[in-house]
């Protein structure tokens, strides 16, 4: 066993592998974390693994909240069933995915994998859900802040989010939410997938499975929270300055089409694709932008669709992909997290939200994005997944963000 003690007195202790927990200077426990992880097809018996590991590691302690990822293909009623069964009484949020990672399988596709959350009395968590984005963002983002808020007298520290991906803009939402919550609140978590085949996502809530949902953990008292953003993906080329656009739709840059803007330096017989997202900056600083991936295009108008919202009067420039800088951006996403947790406190888990986009360039490569993670993490617990798109501030303080092609490190303590 191992430990170490924060200037605040607080202690991370690791017991066993997927477990760590953060205790006060009286040795009470603030917060603890456990992981399960499966890769049995068959769903009863993938929670009864999951079960038993975290049941090994939690001990005598009672969680409180967890998250969940999950293949596309599973039954997953009956995985929240089995998992409110054993654990009754928790807040539970989650999603599909296009594959899942954690710290104890790494990363793995077709497999099941949850985090619980054991609180102190300094801790609570608690949940949201906003139902059918697609009647109406504001009332859904209302609709679950309200609820997640209600269950606490706490104040608000930090909030998870897992929503729907395809029935509307992400960006929006993320406004919305970023509104309600407050400008500066840190949001992060990432879009529901599904493996690639961009059909229908499906989002988790205690024991319901929805679609066109917003689920949401809020994380509220004596919380801790850094974040970590990085691409790999660099801009070249000339700016170009986005004349007409609507949601994730570009018909204009720079006087010609979105097309045209794109073959300028592709050619004209390479179509825009995910290997060459758009770095989108909406501030005077060229050097912060978020990435937006390219859809499809349409040879007709000239117009490009791309996996998220770029405003009008946004400067765009082209990006290429460069395997060795790709991989080296997960080691920057990692160091700035830890880099930007609070002197004196110990994180408790690590939450990694990547790009499916990634998933898909890197190929066989792709493990490698975990085994970098591994190097700088330690024993700490990690859950995490391969999303649509991947939501946290581009810097300390700022806003939340939809990202495209990115990887997010989320650290978190008590």
């Amino acid at each position: 066993m191992w430990s170490s003690l924060g200037e605040a007195g607080r202690v991370y202790r690791h017991y066993v592998q997927g477990c760590a927990e953060v205790r006060d200077a009286k040795g009470d426990t603030m917060l603890r974390a456990v992981v399960g992880h499966s890769e049995d097809p068959d769903e009863s018996e993938a929670v009864r693994e999951i079960v038993a590991q975290c049941r090994e590691q939690l001990g005598e302690h009672k969680p409180s909240a967890g998250i969940l990822f999950a293949a596309i293909e599973m039954e997953h009623q009956v995985v929240l069933n089995g998992l409110l069964e054993a654990f009754p009484g928790i807040s539970l949020v989650g999603c599909t995915t296009d594959g899942e990672l954690s710290s104890k399988l790494s990363f793995t596709e077709d497999s099941l994998t949850l985090l619980l959350f054991s609180c102190g009395d300094g801790v609570e968590i608690t949940s949201g859900l906003g139902r059918r984005l697609s009647d109406g963002i504001p009332a859904a983002v209302n609709e679950a802040v309200s609820e997640a808020k209600s269950k606490t007298a706490l104040p608000a520290k930090w909030c998870f989010i897992t929503p729907e991906s395809m029935t509307v803009s992400s960006s929006v939402l993320l406004q919305a939410l970023q509104s309600n919550l407050g400008e500066s609140f840190p949001i992060a978590g990432g879009l529901a997938a599904d493996q690639w085949s961009f059909e229908k996502t499906y989002q988790f809530y205690n024991g319901e499975v929805l679609t066109d949902a917003l689920p949401m953990l809020l994380f509220s008292g004596d919380v801790h929270v850094s974040h970590g953003v990085a691409s790999g993906w660099e801009p070249h080329g000339k700016m170009g300055v986005v004349e007409r656009a609507e949601g994730n739709v570009v018909w204009t840059i720079d006087g010609v089409s979105a097309l045209s803007f794109y073959s300028h330096y592709l050619g004209p017989h390479v179509k825009p694709s995910t290997e060459y997202p758009l770095a989108v900056s909406v501030s005077k600083h060229a050097d912060e932008y978020y990435l937006r991936a390219p859809l499809k295009c349409d040879e007709e108008t000239g117009s490009v669709t791309f996996t998220g919202d770029i405003p009008e009067g946004a400067t765009v420039r082209l990006t290429t992909p460069e395997r060795e800088k790709i991989m080296e951006a997960c080691e920057t996403s990692v160091l700035q997290a830890f880099e930007s947790f609070p002197q004196g406190k110990v994180p408790a888990c690590a939450l990694i939200v990547s790009c499916a986009a990634r998933k898909y360039l890197l190929g066989t490569q792709v493990r490698e994005e975990y085994e970098i993670l591994r190097q700088h993490i330690g024993d700490l617990p990690v859950l995490g997944f391969y999303s649509y798109g991947e939501i946290g501030p581009s810097s300390l303080g700022s806003p939340a963000c939809l990202h495209n092609e990115t990887f997010v490190t989320v650290l978190l303590g008590g």
